[in-house]
């Protein structure tokens, strides 16, 4: 279902078999996550091919919106990224394991992106919040839930209907007021999330709600794996609401725990220095490293 490189596939809802049949063999990189390409290509400009086994995409820049190419696969790496990079020129959001199957890498002019490491942490450790360096994180948590006791509410979204629909836009509106979002970026990310809680029981998601006293303050979605990962792909809580945030991430630890997810993956910071902090101050257990890859001249 995926042509054969030079030819490129605009990204459908026909293409998750094909994808997940090329990325299934590694960790979830955030960038080929199926259901992170499809609900946030709302230009259709995100297009697929097959170099020699291995999974070409062409997606916009997070943060720029230039295209970009990008590739996963350990097939015949060495020639497949010499073709590649002469054909669109440098790559970027490369994952590790085809920097560690090339052979000839000093044909290559390679550089570690860490403004694009996903963020992977142990669920485990996210749901209990009781070792010595979650502590803070921990009481946080603990004095949301007393200062609020009786007038929240957690629940789960099963499928998505016009109640699912207003609370999500009425985070997203204080959201966007309470960060001085600009209008083309937020529109685009409220896009992107209805794109994807409109398919949400074709995907195998779990979406949580927070409220209090039956208001909104927050919303988050994940996306059950295999092997006992998940990934996280949309996460707002209020900021007025104080440690909203640090409540609902060990809540949705223990239901991800319950599950039998072990590994959760909070995808990349972007180099946005407020959520780098926020991520760091979780202690991630690791990152999946993406590079990016140029030939030398």
């Amino acid at each position: 279902m995926i042509p054969s490189y030079p030819e490129f596939d605009k990204l459908e809802l026909k293409h998750k078999e094909a994808v997940e049949s090329f990325t299934g063999q590694f960790e979830p990189y955030s960038d080929f996550n199926f259901i992170s390409l499809y609900c946030w290509d709302i230009d259709g400009s995100v297009t697929l091919s097959n170099l020699n086994g291995n999974l070409v995409i062409q997606l916009p820049d997070y943060l720029t919106g230039r295209s970009v190419h990008s590739i996963i696969g350990n097939r015949e790496i060495d020639i497949t990224l010499t073709g590649l990079v002469q054909d669109v020129g440098d790559l970027k959001l490369v994952p590790e394991p085809v920097i560690i199957s090339l052979v000839q890498n000093e044909s290559f002019d390679i550089h570690e992106d860490p403004d694009n490491f996903d963020y992977i942490f142990s669920v485990q450790k996210l749901a209990e919040l009781s070792k010595a360096e979650f502590n803070e994180k921990g009481k946080k948590a603990n004095r949301f839930a007393r200062k609020y006791i009786d007038k929240y509410q957690v629940f789960q979204v099963t499928s998505h209907d016009e109640s699912t629909t207003k609370m999500v836009n009425y985070v997203m509106d204080w959201w966007k007021e309470v960060k001085n979002r600009p209008d083309h970026e937020s529109q685009a990310e409220r896009e992107a999330i209805f794109r994807l809680l409109q398919l949400h029981s074709d995907f195998n998601l779990l979406t949580h709600i927070l409220t209090v006293e039956n208001v909104p303050i927050g919303f988050s979605v994940h996306e059950l794996l295999n092997n006992g990962f998940a990934i996280s792909h949309f996460h707002k809580t209020l900021p007025v609401y104080k440690h909203a945030d640090v409540f609902l991430n060990r809540h949705i630890a223990t239901d991800l725990l319950q599950k039998g997810c072990k590994t959760v993956n909070w995808e990349q910071d972007l180099g946005i220095e407020g959520l780098k902090r926020s991520k760091m101050s979780y202690h991630p257990d690791g990152f999946l490293k993406k590079y990016t890859v140029k030939r030398v001249n």
